[in-house]
């Protein structure tokens, strides 16, 4: 046996670096072989599967085009069965799904994902976990609340904390992006994968490492990709950095208006808030209630503008009819006490 084991690990070490061959699991016991070179590891404990029906190794080399499974494996795996291949020490690739999965409360339970921790998507994202795991999600800062968590779309830098029993962990960080942006200036490829290419209107940026700087106003592509399962994910959004522009009709360069109020230049895409003595209040095309006002428009990518301004008390048309009708009416009521009180003299 002995001899069978030092024939076998001569063969592994003699294979090119940077892949690792796996033959027959069971010519092994209890022992894990390691191509020292290549970095990569290939554990088996008495047969192929674990506990949990899982297959757990780091590898590097081709996939199979149909199934996705680790080409060397020579059939030893089926399609059906979830082999999982280890990113970083706390995120694994699963080859038959499709998703990452994260190890949580000391390896007893599991959150799924559709992204790895650190990515940027512009698709809707996905988690799950095991059943007595309660899951929290944070956007930009704030704990959400009532989240579908089969379908995240909303665009925020998010983070994901687990807690089972008394154990509470953050499990990993992702953002969601639209097709426009202006939050971010430098884009970092999540750990465990190499950025391969930046063009900024097909032109060619520096790379620094894994991270390239997207300060400017442009067209991005991203290509970046995972070595360990031979997987690439490509980005493209616009950096958008201009602050929309709008017009306040009616008001003065002291920021006072004598009359309604209306606001022209609201591009699609871009949202509207007003507040009036700092409430909320609604625009349905014009504002004409005396007060102070503040507007802020924001575009799809996160530009904001601010203006501040204030309706004096005026008189409008419907007022002006108005205080006729009351003078009209007033001078009708003096008139009739006049005439009344000259016919009572008469008498």
């Amino acid at each position: 046996m002995r001899k069978l084991l030092i024939l076998s690990l001569a063969l592994l070490l003699a294979m090119p670096a940077g892949r690792v061959y796996a033959t027959d699991a069971s010519l092994y016991e209890e022992d894990t072989f390691t191509d020292a070179d290549a970095i990569t590891e290939f554990s088996s404990a008495g047969n192929e599967e674990g506990s949990d029906g899982t297959i757990d190794f780091d590898y590097s080399g081709e996939l199979d085009a149909e199934t996705m499974l680790p080409s060397e494996l020579n059939g030893t795996v089926s399609a059906d069965t979830d082999t999982r291949v280890h990113i970083t020490d706390e995120m694994a690739f699963n080859l038959r799904t499709g998703e990452y999965v994260y190890s949580i409360a000391n390896g007893k339970n599991s959150v799924v994902a559709t992204v790895a921790d650190g990515m940027v998507t512009d698709q809707a994202v996905s988690i799950s976990t095991d059943d007595g795991v309660s899951l929290t999600l944070y956007r930009d800062g704030e704990e959400l609340s009532g989240v579908d968590f089969s379908s995240i779309t909303a665009t925020g830098d998010y983070s994901l904390k687990s807690r089972s029993g008394d154990m509470e962990e953050g499990v990993m960080a992702f953002s969601i992006i639209g097709s426009s942006v202006s939050r971010y200036s430098t884009f970092t490829a999540p750990n465990g994968f190499l950025l391969e290419s930046v063009t900024l209107d097909d032109k060619p940026q520096i790379i620094a490492g894994s991270t390239a700087d997207i300060s400017q106003e442009g067209t991005y592509d991203i290509h970046y990709t995972c070595p360990a399962i031979s997987k690439t994910y490509t980005l493209s959004f616009y950096v958008d950095r201009t602050a929309p522009e709008i017009t306040l009709n009616g008001v003065d360069k002291d920021g006072k208006a004598r009359g309604p109020v209306t606001i022209d230049g609201i591009s699609e895409g871009d949202s509207i808030y007003i507040y009036r003595e700092g409430e909320q209040v609604e625009y349905n095309g014009v504002l004409k209630a005396p007060g102070s006002y503040r507007v802020v428009v924001s575009d799809s990518a996160g530009n904001e503008a601010e203006h501040v301004f204030r309706i004096m008390i005026y008189l409008d048309s419907n007022s002006i009819i108005f205080f006729l009708v009351v003078v009209a009416v007033i001078a009708s009521l003096i008139a009739y006490l006049v005439i009344r009180r000259k016919r009572f003299k008469i008498r």
